[in-house]
């Protein structure tokens, strides 16, 4: 991820992650997701779920109530 001239422009890994003991650093970390490949194409006449699933120390940890 990178700010770009109009903003955040999504690039870099596809995933993700620290080893088991280490802590992340903290801040706030901006998801992307590049959806491309659907048949028939995703819309609004045919949309496509996603889940964003965040892990600490093996366990999920909940949505904040500002997501």
């Amino acid at each position: 991820m990178r700010l770009g001239p109009g903003g955040f422009e999504c690039q870099g890994p596809e995933a993700v992650f620290w080893a088991r003991g280490q802590t992340p650093p903290r801040g706030t970390y901006v998801v992307c997701l590049l959806a491309q490949g659907f048949d028939p194409p995703m819309g609004e006449t045919a949309p496509v779920d996603c889940t964003l699933r965040i892990r600490s120390n093996g366990q999920d940890v909940p949505p904040s109530p500002d997501a």
